[in-house]
Order: structure tokens, then sequence, then C-alpha cells
């Protein structure tokens, strides 16, 4: 039976089990498997490029919907004024409800979220790196940095006896 060495299992279904000589990865994708001699290092790194871009689509959807949201209310404003000057009450049958939409959408705004940053352990293998996904502001994003920092430690140890 082999010594196991360190384990971790993230939110998202992340799953390391690191012994002797192998690291075995579980994730949605399927199970590896990587012998500790072929790796030559590991690592964490945040991905800020896609956050940028994910926040930047986040923040341009939230204008267009502020918008859209008070050029209802704008106009279903202005289509009542008929109904108020004149007396037209056919406009009241459509203003009203196109307020109420406007409004509707408006009280929308505050229940969508930002997205979240996302973080990658990359270990690097002879000829390819292979990446591993996990929220960086999830509950066990310190227990992942301190796992990477055990595999080094066993790389560091693994690669000494050899």
């Amino acid at each position: 039976m082999e010594n196991e060495i360190a384990y971790l299992k993230t939110e998202n279904g992340l799953e390391f089990r690191l012994n002797d000589d192998k690291l075995f990865i579980n994730s949605t994708n399927g199970g590896e498997t990587i012998a500790l001699r072929s790796i030559n290092g590991i690592g964490c790194f945040d991905l800020i490029d896609q956050h940028k871009t994910a926040l930047q689509n986040y923040n341009s959807a939230l204008v267009s919907v502020k918008v859209t949201g008070w050029m209802l209310v704008v106009f279903g404003v202005l289509c009542l004024l008929p109904t108020l000057f004149w007396g037209w009450t056919w406009f009241l049958i459509f203003s009203l409800p196109v307020i109420g939409l406007g409004f509707f959408i408006l009280s929308k705004l505050g229940k969508s979220k930002p997205p979240k940053m996302e973080s990658c352990v990359r270990i690097m293998l002879n000829g390819l790196n292979r990446d591993f996904s996990y929220e960086k502001g999830g509950a066990n994003a310190a227990e992942v940095s301190n796992f990477v920092a055990r595999v080094e430690e066993t790389l560091t140890s693994f690669h000494k006896r050899s």
C-alpha cells in the first residue's frame, strides 16, 4: 500500500491525491494519474485576463439593462401624458404596463452577481502543461495553495532521491 502524503477536494469537484511517487487527479472531465518523475513543476496562478473580460461583459450588460429599464419608464410616462391632458384613457392601458415592465427590469439589476475570479493549478509536465481550475474566492482556496506547496516539497525530495 502506498503512503498517502496529501489529499485535497475542492468545492467544484476537483480532487487531488498525492502519494510517494504519483499524483492522482479526479475532475469532472475524468481522472488522471501522473508520475512524480514526469512533473517538472507545479504552481497556482490567477486567470486575470479571463476575469477582466467577464467583468467588462457583465458591466456592459448591466448598463444596457439599466438604460433599457429607464427608457421604458420614460416612454411609459410620456404615453401617460395624453391621458392626463386630453383624457385619452386608451393610452392608460398601454402606458401602465410599459412603466411596470421598466420598473420590473430595474428591480432585477441588483439580483445578478458579478463574475468571480478563477485560478488554476498548473502542472508542468515533460512537453505540456495541464491546468485545473478552481474558484479563487472559494472556501478552500487557501487549502489549494497549501496542497501545491506540499506537492512542491514532495517533488523536491523525490528528485533528490532519484
